[in-house]
């Protein structure tokens, strides 16, 4: 729990926090016991809304990748492709979420891409296992966006 959170914070944003930090330590028991699978739905369920609590998708999206490695190997392909996207689309909500949010605190504009060089939770992993799924279902709009999604890892190297 959040326990030092100084009074600056209004008593919604406080509540907002530790509840967020709840789900965070609910999801840490589940993924140590060996329920990956609860534990991403958990934290899915919590990142329905867009939020700015980045550690949560950080943390979603590291239990998306190893369920996918695992569906991969058990060819669920479309478990795989509907994940990726899934994760592609909440990150650039959340990117949204953290421009709107600290574009209002600082009265000036942040850019989303401003938060995306340090917060965005997509990887290059994510790319390469909607390509793999794609190319296994020939799912054209998955390849594409696998391609692409590739093409700007390799040219932000």
């Amino acid at each position: 729990m959040l326990i030092d959170i100084t009074d600056s914070l209004n008593v919604p944003a406080l509540k907002e926090a530790q509840d967020k930090m709840s789900v965070l330590e609910k999801f840490k028991l589940l993924k140590n016991n060996g329920d990956i699978r609860s534990a991403a739905d958990l934290l899915e369920s919590s990142c329905i809304e867009p939020h700015i609590y980045h550690g949560h998708y950080r943390e979603l999206f590291t239990a998306w990748r190893q369920i996918n490695k695992e569906d991969l190997k058990q060819h669920k392909y479309h478990s795989v492709i509907e994940r990726v996207l899934k994760a592609i689309k909440m990150n650039d909500d959340m990117l949204s979420e953290m421009s709107n949010y600290w574009s209002n605190i600082h009265k000036k504009t942040m850019s989303k891409a401003y938060f995306s060089k340090s917060y965005s939770h997509i990887k290059i992993t994510d790319a390469k296992n909607l390509l793999k799924a794609g190319l296994a279902i020939d799912d054209k709009k998955a390849i594409k966006i696998a391609e692409n999604l590739i093409k700007t890892f390799e040219g932000s190297k």
